[in-house]
Order: C-alpha cells, then structure tokens, then sequence
C-alpha cells in the first residue's frame, strides 16, 4: 500500500459495488438521474476491470422476491463475477458479503450503492469500524431524496 504519499493504486484497492438493481435505480431522486447513474457504474466497473481490481458485487431482497438481479448491463460488464445476495440492508452484516471484502486482500474500497443514505452509509460505517479504508465514486451513487445531502 501506498501510504508515503496517500495515493491510491490498483494494487491497493478493491471495487465495492451494493444494490445495482432496477427497482433501487427506479427510485433516484438526485441530481445524477438513474440512467446516468447506471452509465457510471459500468464504466467505473470496467476500469477496475481493466486494472484488475477485485470487485465486490451485492444485492438487497432477490431471494425475497421484494428487488431483481443486478442490471443486466452493469452484469455484462462483470462476466463470471459472483453476486452476493443479502436479506438486510445494511451489507456488512451479511457474512458472505464481509467474507468477499476480506478476501480481496484490499484495505481500499472503493465504493459504489445505491442509495447513498441507506445501503452506501450503512456499509461505509461498518467498513471503518472494521478498519478499512474508503472512498466513494459519487458518479456512480444516487439518493432517495433529492435534498438528502443538502446543507
């Protein structure tokens, strides 16, 4: 890790990507609208890809039958990467979804949800606690409200 100069690198990081799904992106009320939101996360998905990141992907309520899968085009772009399906909104409380994280080896995570007050803040906190790392691609996020992140 690249702590001398606080730079991030490929090498340092692992792509966190939460609740990628049609009914959750239906429901963006900020700036950055869904179909712009969907465009960033698979071009940030590529990227990784391309410098071989690992990437962490999660959904919320597929088993319940309350969300879809992930979008098919963000699942396009992530050929063969398993998706880790939860019951709880929050992701690090799923024991699947902490296992993966630890599994990349990465203490950076690059972060990437939907929404940005519930699925995105739940993880970050617990991430912290557990002694990661974080940032987040805010292109790639969006929220339930469209004043959520107002002054």
């Amino acid at each position: 890790m690249n702590n001398d100069l606080g730079v991030w690198t490929s090498q340092d990081c692992a792509l966190v990507l939460i609740d990628y799904q049609n009914e959750i992106l239906a429901t963006i009320r900020s700036e950055t609208n869904a179909d712009l939101v969907e465009l960033n996360v698979r071009l940030l998905a590529r990227t990784a890809g391309a410098f071989n990141m690992p990437i962490v992907l999660s959904t919320v309520g597929v088993a319940a039958g309350i969300n879809g899968p992930t979008h098919p085009a963000l699942l396009a772009e992530l050929p063969g990467l398993p998706v880790i399906g939860r019951g709880t909104m929050n992701a690090f409380e799923d024991r699947a979804f902490r296992e993966a994280v630890k599994k990349t080896g990465r203490k950076r995570l690059i972060f990437g949800g939907l929404h940005t007050e519930i699925c995105l803040a739940f993880a970050v906190v617990e991430a912290l606690n557990a002694g990661y790392q974080k940032t987040f691609a805010t292109a790639s996020e969006g929220r339930y409200r469209a004043s959520s992140c107002d002054g």
